[in-house]
């Protein structure tokens, strides 16, 4: 079962979870925003997707969206809406903190208010989950790793769950990292071009997931 083709799909989702998407950008806004404790939350919801869209994937609902392109354009607008949302948000946020920027930097860096638990984990959830094309990936590409002979729902499973472990590490590195460098990156000018940066990302991935195709 731990075969070269085992392996290699371990190599491409190593490769696909540290390329950069909304999720690492998301991770590392709400990071800079509420601290540590708030990256962690939105990595605990993102990965929780790594386990929903396999389940999708499972249950067929990814061929359905092959099938019907209908219902998949509904899901990925859905999902380009939420993130061109937070995108917005984001660019809020960066415009305040460029007009608050003649005051101390401590004070307009630190005067912020933390969000809720569940607001951080849903952030992180809603992005995995409206996201179809990652219920696609999952339906198309886990039977290229499976070879006859194979327990077919045992290796997806480790698979899928290997997945989610780097995931894990990989987003919740970044909170760790960018939790301890918090302190200089929040200071009023950094954070609004930082915020500024990471709303338009998210818009971008929201115009780039509205354009996908199921196929």
């Amino acid at each position: 079962m731990f075969d070269s083709l085992f392996w290699a799909f371990i190599v491409l989702a190593a490769l696909l979870t540290i390329s950069p998407g909304a999720d690492t950008v998301l991770t590392l806004r709400n990071t800079l925003s509420g601290g540590t404790r708030d990256g962690l939350l939105t990595m605990a919801g993102i990965c929780s997707g790594f386990v929903f869209q396999p389940l999708l994937a499972t249950m067929g609902v990814a061929a359905l969206f092959v099938k019907l392109p209908l219902a998949f354009a509904v899901v990925k607008i859905a999902g380009a809406i939420y993130l061109v949302f937070l995108g917005i948000r984001s660019l809020s946020e960066a415009i305040k903190l460029w007009r608050a920027r003649n005051q101390s930097e401590e004070i307009a860096g630190t005067n912020q208010t933390r969000a809720s638990g569940w607001k951080r984990y849903r952030e992180g959830l809603l992005t995995n989950a409206l996201n179809p094309k990652i219920a696609v990936f999952y339906f198309a590409v886990l039977p290229q790793f499976i070879k006859p002979g194979d327990p077919v729902l045992l290796k997806s499973m480790l698979m899928t769950f290997a997945h989610y472990i780097m995931g894990m590490i990989w987003l919740g590195g970044i909170a760790i990292c960018a939790g301890r460098l918090r302190r200089i990156l929040i200071r009023a000018r950094v954070k609004a071009g930082l915020e500024g940066l990471s709303g338009l990302a998210m818009i971008g991935f929201g115009a780039k997931l509205a354009l996908a195709r199921a196929r």
